[in-house]
């Protein structure tokens, strides 16, 4: 489904976040990105969703180049539009419109779908909002906000998730449901985070991002999770240094 061939990922007249990141990402896994602040995640997850673009290499998206170009093509546009969906890190800055109800069917609407409103009332129900449909979206709980904005997301029925640190700010009880969600869904799933336990439970794969550099590790996530050198090297785990009593 996904193949990055040698990307380069960084602003303009800024050294790289990124280099040299070849991977490829099949339909159906369910793979977490870790790697400290400023490695360049959420930017690979804005890359991925064609909201930035690789200074150098090719993102290849079911076999086809993503580039400026191809985005210009209104019908490819507008499928992969919908094909891929990208969850925030902050939830608050998706949402526009005055109630939950409009902000899950303004997908839907835009598309011209007959079906919006059936399908915004289904999605609703899924996520748990169905209580919560006539209240402004900001007034929402952090918990709730995730669950609007995945709402948003999957009404359109992506085949691609993206999730940008969607553990933050989760109460234990939001972040035991949240598990359980990503679990039970087939859709091909990519997810940063800083949560290594998150990473564990959600996730089969694991790729570890090095600061200004590229992937330095990528395997199953029990292999890579209990390497603890590896974490350690990565900025994700603390050696500890005990006191002498």
């Amino acid at each position: 489904m996904i193949k990055l061939d040698a990307v380069e990922l960084g602003w303009p007249d800024a050294p790289a976040l990124l280099s040299g990141l070849s991977l490829q990402i099949a339909a159906g896994e369910k793979v977490a990105l870790l790697g400290p602040n400023g490695c360049g995640k959420s930017t690979l997850l804005q890359m991925l969703a064609a909201l930035v673009f690789a200074r150098s290499g090719v993102y290849r998206y079911c076999g086809q180049a993503v580039t400026r170009a191809q985005l210009r093509m209104r019908g490819w546009e507008r499928a992969f539009r919908r094909d891929v969906g990208l969850v925030f890190q902050h939830p608050e800055a998706m949402f526009f419109n005055a109630t939950v109800h409009d902000e899950i069917a303004w997908g839907p609407r835009r598309l011209g779908w007959l079906d919006a409103e059936e399908r915004s009332a289904r999605w609703a129900q899924e996520l748990g909002l169905t209580a919560l449909l006539e209240q402004p979206p900001h007034s929402l709980s952090g918990g709730e906000k995730q669950r609007l904005a995945l709402a948003c997301v999957l009404i359109l029925e992506p085949k691609l998730l993206l999730l940008d640190e969607p553990s933050a700010n989760l109460d234990p009880q939001s972040l035991g449901w949240l598990c359980d969600y990503l679990l039970s869904l087939e859709t091909t799933l990519i997810l940063s985070t800083h949560s290594l336990g998150f990473a564990a439970e959600v996730a089969k794969r694991v790729l570890v991002i090095e600061r200004r550099a590229g992937l330095l590790a990528d395997g199953p996530s029990e292999a890579v999770l209990g390497n603890t050198e590896l974490l350690i090297r990565a900025g994700l785990m603390h050696r500890r240094k005990h006191r002498s009593v």
